[in-house]
């Protein structure tokens, strides 16, 4: 889903539908993508795409340059790296806000009995983590855990199927160790699927998008949502694709923004 909220969420939705294209062999496409990303637009991208001409909406590499050029990449100063100090890591909590309710709640510092991490909305109890931008991996360090694990991972249900916008497939996020080497791997998970700690673009505004990156080297952008019962704290999911996971639940999820918030 792309919702206009920057160059950065704009890259990963492209690389996003390049790579659904891709393994289904439609490269070639152009009019049948373009139609295919349209169905993928919300927020203030859905009416920005709804104004586009019908030759722009019509074409794949029409679009891609519209989306380019009215959501630009962060500039970036030209200046050499040798001549400035290291950035110090920052430390904070993750905000989640769930985008129909405006309900405001964090990642907590306990989880549940499958290892996965819940939110609360007290934030006295809400998990401390640090970012460090002088380390390329773009991990999440854990700073008051209450298991020992040192990062901020994620653990998918089972191994998906289908990789990608369509797929169904849910993970959670948990806490693992420093490995990411299958025979070493420690985390808090009972789940079945894949493990390992993830990198986590973050836009300057503080959103965190989570990236999966899969052995041969694809990456894949995932969505935040959550269930949320009476107390307003809720089970924190993470997905390929909103519309295709919420389909297929009996209890509605919300999709949610994730937020590095300093401490």
């Amino acid at each position: 889903m792309f919702e206009g909220k920057g160059g950065l969420e704009a890259e990963a939705f492209v690389r996003a539908i390049r790579q659904k294209v891709f393994r289904e062999g439609r490269q070639d496409a152009d009019r049948w993508i373009a139609q295919f990303a349209a169905t993928c637009f919300a927020g203030d991208a859905l009416r920005w795409h709804a104004s586009l001409d019908d030759d722009v909406q019509n074409s794949w590499k029409a679009l891609q340059r519209a989306m380019f050029t009215q959501y630009p990449a962060p500039k970036r100063r030209n200046i050499r790296r040798d001549s400035l100090p290291a950035p110090a890591p920052r430390k904070g909590r993750i905000r989640v806000q769930l985008d129909d309710t405006g309900t405001i709640a964090f990642v907590s510092r306990s989880v549940g009995r499958h290892g996965q991490y819940f939110t609360t909305n007290n934030s006295a109890n809400a998990l401390q983590v640090e970012c460090d931008p002088a380390d390329g991996s773009k991990r999440i360090k854990l700073l008051n855990p209450t298991t020992e694990h040192d990062w901020l991972g994620i653990s998918w249900d089972e191994t998906p199927t289908n990789w990608g916008l369509g797929s169904p497939c849910w993970a959670v996020v948990v806490g693992v160790n420093r490995s990411n080497r299958k025979s070493m791997l420690s985390t808090s998970s009972r789940c079945e699927g894949p493990t390992k700690a993830v990198t986590w673009d973050i836009a300057s505004d503080g959103g965190l998008i989570p990236i999966w990156e899969k052995e041969d080297g694809e990456q894949y952008p995932l969505e935040a949502t959550m269930q949320v019962s009476s107390s307003k704290t809720g089970t924190l999911v993470l997905v390929f694709d909103y519309n295709a996971f919420s389909s297929l639940q009996d209890r509605p999820y919300h999709r949610a923004r994730l937020v590095f918030e300093s401490l």
